[in-house]
């Protein structure tokens, strides 16, 4: 998210300062050299930051930083715009302070010294050569994420849904450039064609090829976008069948297991209404038993004194 933030920042960055470049200058090498840095710087950025993997995208963002400022400073773009060149060195020093801030906040603070000299260091031996930005791979500098324990249906489904913004948001950031890059190629192509003396015929050449350019482009943009759309769909639908799947499964389960609860509850109940009853009844027998016995002791009494009563009256 933060590189996605910062692809922004360096875009409208690069763009100002070469803009304000090729206003000030009256040189036409200057404009043409302002006019390749932002074609290209700005679409190496955005390879670099839209890698799948966010530790080598952010590796890769921060050499081209340093790649770029030190090219405009000490390397071979140092003279690229005459009395303007610290415009371009001030703006490239901003850009890696930026990014070095991300850098800071997504490393572990001990470790950020030993990875800067090893970033410094690559970059230095691998510095940009022209406007063009062609740069060598950083991949002997990418380090693999490691994931511990089994991945559950909540870290796929979480790696989706990252996948998905990540193509969002690259597809909405060529969108907005690639209209942009195709102007500037023309720009520069028709500044080129300016100092022929076919002049005439070079304009009427370049407005086809500009109008036939951008259709060509935003064609392509509206056809990987419907494709990438279609291809989320069809994922996002298989998702939904698997967790709708897993949470029937899960259901049944819960209900298999309420059931048998109830009934072990129930049985357990039964028997302990059965061995109340029987208790209840050997109880009531025993003291019924009790007052027959008592009953008897009595009457047998009774009669003993309705006797001797008797025997007294007759004498």
């Amino acid at each position: 998210m933060r590189l996605n933030d910062f692809s922004s920042i360096f875009s409208g960055v690069v763009e100002s300062a070469a803009d304000e470049i090729a206003e000030k200058s009256s040189d036409p090498q200057v404009r043409q050299r302002a006019l390749l840095w932002k074609t290209y710087a700005i679409p190496a950025l955005y390879r670099s930051v839209f890698l799948s993997d966010p530790l080598a995208a952010l590796i890769d963002t921060w050499i081209l930083c340093i790649q770029m400022r030190e090219y405009f400073e000490v390397g071979a773009g140092k003279n690229s715009f005459g009395e303007y060149q610290f415009v371009a060195a001030e703006s490239s020093r901003r850009l890696e302070n930026d990014v070095l801030e991300i850098v800071k906040k997504s490393t572990v603070e001990k470790e950020l010294p030993k990875a800067s000299v090893l970033i410094y260091s690559w970059a230095k031996d691998n510095p940009v050569e022209n406007h063009y930005f062609v740069r060598s791979a950083t991949s002997e500098l990418y380090a693999e994420s490691l994931m511990g324990g089994e991945r559950n249906i909540r870290t796929v489904f979480g790696s989706i849904l990252q996948g998905v913004e990540d193509i969002s948001s690259e597809l909405n950031a060529y969108s907005e450039i690639l209209p942009k890059i195709a102007r500037w190629q023309a720009e520069y192509f028709l500044d080129q064609a300016l100092t022929d003396e076919r002049i005439a015929l070079m304009v009427e050449r370049s407005r086809q090829e500009i109008d036939s350019l951008l259709v060509r482009t935003f064609e392509g943009v509206d056809l990987q976008r419907i494709e990438t759309l279609n291809a989320l769909e069809q994922q996002r639908l298989a998702l939904t069948a698997d967790l709708q799947f897993e949470r029937n499964i899960i259901l049944e389960e819960i209900e298999r297991e309420r059931i048998e609860t109830l009934n072990q509850v129930r049985e357990l109940t039964d028997e302990a209404i059965n061995k109340t009853s029987v208790n209840m009844t050997e109880l009531i027998d025993h003291a019924f038993m009790k007052v027959i016995q008592i009953l008897v002791v009595l009457l047998i009494i009774g009669m003993i004194l309705i006797y001797f009563a008797r025997k007294m009256k007759a004498h």
